[in-house]
């Protein structure tokens, strides 16, 4: 009986045995199918440019030996036309030639794909070609970033790059004018004036990179007042994502004169983009003024420090907004927790009171820092506290006290609750509120929202409501509203719509949509709602779980390989024991 028993065991034991080895077959045949192909030793040539309309060659050179069989070439978009058989058989050593025309200009991507007759292997081989209309200019943008082992900058470094154009048209481009999207470049923009024909223009910019992860750099050239040339470089940075975890004072309600212990404390919070922050500073502003600051020195990747400051009171008031800021030499600007705030009480009379001095000691400005500190004034340090250019009575800026409406002196980039809008008001830029100068370290808000008002025509995918209303610039502010995959269906369009209370609808502002950041970018002067929209409703929810499911197997195939494996000698070694 016991002998029986082990011969349906060992039956058994076989079946599993088998069906463990078709497992592994079908996993590694899966797995293998997402290897991408190798790339074919040879050479792919063509004439580039080509004019639009005329006949050309695209000939693909073998020197693979043993590698007899077929080469099928491609190309996308749409546009390109072949005369001849495709594919075309190809033998170790010998040239495969198509002859193509065109009908349509524009940049192609072509590419030869080759299998080995026998041995089943592939491999590609991948070009690209641009057609040009004859009769006319037509430019090429080539961004050129320094030539380093990896593109992996620090928030706020500076990096040198250069721009060619190149017209490799028929006749002179006129007007040819290069800026930039999405990014912090020095100078935005440039006219090139002419290009003639078969001549190239190089100029020099400056990059300074912002926020943390990957980046996307657009550029585009206009010329002849109509005509576009563009290209993109992608890039990732690195920087310190500082929050403060906590501001306190020693005493919220204080008299004039008396001392005010400000306490911060701060981390360095552990990111894969993080680096460790470099000189790291703690201001204290109230209003637009500092206060004082905190010098912390350098924090490494999830380190705390905690520093402090005392501050003597000035200028009575209830319920003073105070606003602790931390800043780095390398900070993200896309992480928005570097503020804290308090509110402090001031009593007595409102003369003097400046830091320092005096009896008790306080805070002592520092002049040099670049900080128009109390008790700084132009007369006493004119490197910190500067003449604001719009003033014509020429009269010095004292800090606290309340100034015309002067241009802002840098970038400000505002994030909103949910992390995944920004404002981006550019350096020159005055603001007004309900025609009021304004500070818009203490009043901006950009806030996640329900949208009230129905959209006609589009899907919502989310909203915003940036406050206060009434808020203007006199230059257009960049808004930038992110999505999640899936939120946007590759074929759609997506824009930036807001919301107008007095004609009570919505309207489309010119968009930039760019799927690699998946995000949609436009410019505004003025604070409303805002509505990021679709052209066609996103995909079915277990449609996007399905995609993003294979697309993780693609990569990690393997991991279901093991899993799988482990499952079945899991179950071999629970029958093994229940005999």
């Amino acid at each position: 009986m016991n002998k029986k028993m082990d011969n349906k065991t060992k039956t058994k034991l076989i079946i599993l045995a088998a069906l463990v080895a078709v497992i592994v077959a079908i996993m590694t045949a899966f797995g293998s199918a997402f290897v991408q192909a190798l790339e074919c030793n040879g050479t792919l040539s063509h004439p580039n440019p080509v004019v639009l309309g005329e006949t050309f060659n695209v000939n693909f050179f073998n020197a693979m030996p043993g590698w007899t069989g077929t080469a099928l070439l491609n190309w996308a978009p749409a546009g390109l036309v072949n005369l001849t058989a495709n594919p075309t058989s190809t033998t170790p050593f010998t040239t495969s030639t198509w002859t193509m025309n065109s009908t349509v200009p524009g940049s192609y991507n072509i590419s030869v794909f080759v299998v080995n007759s026998a041995t089943g292997e592939n491999c590609t081989k991948n070009s690209s070609i641009l057609i040009v209309a004859g009769g006319r200019p037509f430019l090429l943008m080539d961004i050129q970033f320094p030539q380093t082992p990896s593109r992996d900058y620090t928030a706020k470094s500076n990096v040198n790059f250069s721009v060619n154009v190149s017209n490799v048209g028929n006749e002179t481009a006129t007007g040819v004018v290069t800026y930039f999207l999405g990014q912090s470049v020095e100078p935005p923009s440039i006219n090139l004036g002419n290009i003639p024909n078969g001549t190239s223009s190089i100029k020099g910019y400056v990059l300074t990179p912002l926020f943390c992860g990957s980046n996307i750099l657009e550029g585009k050239t206009q010329y002849n007042n109509y005509y576009y040339a563009e290209d993109n470089e992608t890039f990732d940075v690195k920087g310190s994502d500082l929050v403060i975890e906590s501001f306190t004072l020693n005493d919220n309600n204080v008299k004039v004169g008396e001392n005010v212990r400000f306490n911060v404390t701060v981390t360095n919070i552990n990111r894969a983009t993080s680096i460790n922050a470099t000189n790291v500073v703690v201001r204290i502003y109230r209003g637009s003024s500092v206060l004082a600051s905190i010098n912390l020195g350098n924090i490494s990747v999830g380190e705390t420090k905690s520093g402090s400051v005392t501050w003597k009171a000035a200028n009575a008031g209830t319920n003073i907004l105070l606003v602790a800021s931390v800043d780095s030499d390398n900070e993200c600007a896309n992480w928005n927790n570097n503020n804290a705030s308090q509110y402090i009480t001031i009593t007595g009379s409102s003369g003097g009171g400046g830091p320092g001095g005096g009896n008790g000691g306080g805070y002592e400005p520092i002049c040099g820092n670049g900080i128009c500190e109390w008790g700084e004034t132009y007369n006493n340090c004119p490197q910190d506290c500067k003449i604001q250019q719009n003033q014509t009575n020429q009269s010095q800026q004292q800090p606290g006290q309340q100034k015309e409406c002067g241009a802002i002196e840098e970038d400000i980039i505002e994030i909103s609750d949910d992390g995944l809008a920004s404002l981006k008001l550019y350096k020159g830029t005055e603001i007004k509120l309900n025609g009021n100068c304004i500070e818009p370290r203490e009043v901006i808000s950009l806030r996640a929202a329900g949208i009230p008002y129905p959209i006609q025509n589009f899907y919502l995918v989310r909203g915003y409501t940036f406050l206060p209303d009434g808020l203007t610039f006199d230059k257009e502010a960049e808004i930038t509203i992110k999505y999640h995959k899936g939120e946007i269906s590759d074929s759609a369009e997506a824009f930036i719509m807001t919301y107008s209370a007095s004609e009570g609808k919505w309207s489309v502002l010119p968009s930039i949509h760019n799927r690699e950041m998946q995000e949609v970018t436009a410019k505004t002067s003025h604070f409303s709602s805002f509505a990021l929209v679709s052209t066609e409703k996103p995909p079915f929810t277990g449609f996007i779980i399905w995609n993003n499911f294979v697309t993780w197997a693609s990569n990690n195939w393997w991991v279901i390989l093991i899993v799988v494996v482990v499952i079945v000698a899991a179950a071999i070694i629970a029958h093994l024991k229940k005999k």
